[in-house]
């Protein structure tokens, strides 16, 4: 989930939907999740350590997309 969940941002939960859903729609599409990810208090961007842990997150989507050729 990209999107840092937010009462303030109308719609987030039919995009997050969407991009959950994604890898089941789009051949070779993987996504990762934001879930309990910190922001900088802005509720935009996310904090340092929230950057690294979704930066890990990618790693293991894309190599499980890499796996699945």
């Amino acid at each position: 989930v990209f999107f840092v969940q937010s009462p303030q941002r109308p719609g987030v939960d039919t995009v997050n939907a969407a991009i959950k859903n994604l890898g089941a729609k789009v051949k070779h599409a993987g996504t990762a999740s934001a879930e309990g990810l910190e922001h900088k208090g802005d509720q935009v961007h996310f904090s340092r350590e929230a950057l690294q842990t979704f930066g890990q997150r990618y790693a293991e989507a894309m190599l499980k997309l890499q796996d699945a050729k």
